[in-house]
């Protein structure tokens, strides 16, 4: 690995690193530290148990995502080695900005699996990345829906509701075209923009890729329904974790802030999206529960970093298993030779 690009990595690590930190300092001035304290002390760990356990459901359901889009590419590594793969991701997402540590981990992993299959890795992981935000986005909606409801006419709901409702439909509908749509009945203007920017060979290579992704139907609604299952395991454990910590708040508002604080870690600031996730997070609660919250400010607080230990604490798992790979206890080991399937006949 180039001596230039490690030096840079490292700069972005202590960068991000100096962000996230920053922006805890930023939010832990925003309480009383008495009341802070007092709000910690009234949590029981063990009442924090349900909800830590429940988190750690979602990434054996990742692992099973990332497993059906890899057989649908032709690539069946196994189960385990998919697994293995989810955790060693989900630790270096917590070292590096925007979950990009952890996708770089599963190509590198995906490469040695099957060096000659780079643009089927790669499709893998942006269709794993396209079902989560989409799923993401229409259980948000639905959360909207539901807090509208039982709200009546707050100016927020009426302002946020019909934007995320449509981006949520369109991005589906995207996705599905993406996936059904022969290349060749794409609009000309993007088709060539894809040859301009990938050239001849990589984009005979994306209508190959998008041929056997189509060819799978099956498998996509299998992946939709468990991307899901992966938000619907997540909110269920921050409603837990809220209970835990005391905090008044609904179910649609736990998970109303829930997604925000995960759309917010997109942005590229912050180590794995800590102090962001945690801002959002409080931020969010604040304008959903209006004059209410201010009272119980301290309460989100802690709420916010019992989510953020329970989101280090799996990581720190997903290190063991890295550690284990290394040591050769557990997929993936050394690279596997993979016999190339035939590719169906081009777009």
């Amino acid at each position: 690995m180039p001596v230039a690009f490690l030096r840079s990595l490292a700069f972005r690590r202590l960068l991000g690193g100096l962000v996230s930190a920053g922006l805890m300092v930023a939010l832990a001035s925003l309480v009383d530290w008495p009341q802070l304290r007092a709000a910690a002390r009234e949590v029981s760990p063990l009442a924090l148990l349900p909800g830590l356990l429940l988190a750690g459901v979602a990434y054996p359901l990742h692992a099973a995502r990332l497993h059906l889009l890899l057989a649908a590419q032709g690539l069946r590594p196994g189960f385990a080695w998919a697994h293995a793969v989810t955790w060693i991701g989900q630790f270096y997402n917590a070292l590096l900005p925007t979950g990009v540590g952890g996708e770089i981990a599963r190509l590198y992993h995906l490469l040695r699996y099957a060096p000659k299959r780079r643009a089927d890795a790669l499709a893998c992981l942006f269709l794993d990345r396209l079902w989560g935000l989409g799923s993401l986005l229409v259980l948000t909606a639905v959360a909207l829906l539901g807090y509208a409801l039982a709200v009546g006419e707050a100016t927020a709901v009426r302002t946020w509701i019909w934007p995320i409702a449509l981006a949520s439909v369109g991005l589906l509908v995207a996705a599905l075209i993406a996936i059904g749509l022969p290349l060749r009945r794409w609009p000309r203007v993007l088709r060539a923009a894809a040859v301009r920017l990938g050239g001849p060979a990589r984009f005979l290579t994306l209508a190959r890729t998008r041929r056997r992704a189509a060819a799978s139907p099956a498998v996509h609604a299998r992946v939709l329904a468990v991307s899901l299952a992966i938000w619907l395991a997540e909110f269920f454990s921050a409603a837990l974790l809220a209970a835990a910590c005391g905090l008044d708040a609904t179910f649609a508002e736990v998970t109303l802030a829930v997604a925000v604080a995960n759309l917010a870690t997109i942005l590229p600031l912050g180590l794995g999206g800590h102090g962001i996730r945690e801002g959002a997070l409080v931020g969010a609660l604040l304008v959903l529960q209006g004059p209410a919250a201010a009272a119980t400010v301290e309460r989100g607080v802690v709420f916010a970093f019992a989510f953020l230990a329970t989101t280090l604490l799996w990581s720190f798992c997903g290190g063991l298993v890295q550690a284990a790979a290394i040591a050769g206890w557990c997929p993936p080991r050394a690279a596997t030779p993979v016999k190339t399937p035939a590719l169906p006949r081009p777009d």
